[in-house]
């Protein structure tokens, strides 16, 4: 995973961490890891884009929301090979007025 300056700072994750998706895993709250895994492995079974809003909790706060949009890059073979989109932080009102997840 490659994360820009903006987004570690959004997820509390310090310039030189390594990042992965199981630490972004752990950075979600525990209600929202299985919704949000659930949308990222639609897009990469069926090609749709996925929107999804979940709470993130860093250290120094209590925790916020963020929304992700994005979609599937597949490789030269057809394969899956990358996620690419954008994360940005969100309010807890977009997030209940919001779908659990859809494909786009």
């Amino acid at each position: 995973m490659n994360w820009s300056t903006a987004i570690r700072k959004l997820f509390g994750v310090a310039p030189d961490a390594p990042v992965d998706y199981d630490l972004f895993l752990s950075l979600l709250d525990a209600q929202d890891r299985d919704r949000t895994t659930k949308a990222v492995q639609q897009s990469i079974d069926t090609g749709c884009n996925f929107d999804v809003q979940y709470r993130v909790h860093r250290q120094s706060d209590e925790g916020h929301w963020v929304r992700a949009v994005g979609t599937t890059i597949n490789g030269p073979d057809g394969i899956p090979a990358r996620l690419s989109g954008i994360s940005a932080a969100s309010s807890p009102v977009c997030a209940r007025m919001a779908p659990r997840f859809r494909c786009i």
